[in-house]
């Protein structure tokens, strides 16, 4: 064997080293990234159940599912007591409807009374008419619930009244008398910020004024007497 024999047998035992080495070392790798793949899902697979079994735990040790429960329990509640309280405004309104119905009504029959008078009628009972009146008025007023239509027959039969009182000579104790003025004023007032339109209050007016040269010559008899 001459020496380029020598040296290219060399070189072929060299490279078949190298080949073997390479085979070794990938063989090597290939080992390590397997082991590190299976290390890899084992960890995450074993990640994922701690992670359940924390948050089971988590549940159990601060109850998160009775608190969920009863969240719900409450929202459910607040959802029945927000339907309960409209159906109660509902039925509030409807109340406060037929009560201002029922006290327009009786301040129309307290009118009536009030003007089905004669020479012989008790002036006590008289009295005890206005002050109903008042106060029904003043409630109704206050509210802002008396009808035009209550209004206008009010001021109708408190005209007439004072007239019936005057022509029947009827002398008022002072109390009554006090009460009256200040029940007229207050229909003045009621007619001033109530919106009637124009023709209806110059009707109301003529009679107000009527009211008030009725009230002024009973007045006038009531200090005689």
């Amino acid at each position: 064997m001459n020496d380029k024999d020598l040296i290219q047998h060399l070189l072929d035992t060299i490279s078949q080293q190298h080949n073997d080495l390479m085979v070794v070392v990938g063989t090597f790798i290939a080992i390590i990234s397997l082991g590190l793949v299976i290390l890899g899902y084992l960890q995450i697979r074993f990640s994922n159940k701690q992670i359940e079994k924390m948050k089971s735990e988590f549940k159990d040790d601060f109850k998160i599912d009775d608190i969920n429960k009863a969240n719900s329990e409450v929202k459910e509640n607040i959802s029945q007591l927000k339907e309960s309280l409209k159906e109660n405004k509902k039925i509030e309104l409807s109340l406060k409807n037929q009560i201002s119905i029922s006290m327009n009504t009786n301040l129309g029959m307290a009118g009536k009374l009030l003007v089905n008078i004669n020479k012989d009628t008790d002036p006590v009972l008289i009295g005890n008419n206005v002050s109903s009146i008042k106060i029904i008025f003043e409630e109704l007023s206050d509210n802002g619930n008396i009808t035009s239509h209550s209004f206008r027959i009010l001021v109708l039969d408190m005209s007439k009244f004072l007239f019936e009182l005057n022509e029947y000579n009827i002398v008022l104790d002072g109390g009554i008398v006090f009460l009256l003025d200040f029940l007229i004023k207050e229909m003045k007032q009621e007619m001033n910020n109530t919106d009637m339109g124009e023709s209806n209050k110059s009707s109301l007016e003529y009679y107000l004024n009527l009211i008030a040269k009725g009230f002024e010559d009973m007045n006038k008899r009531t200090y005689k007497a």
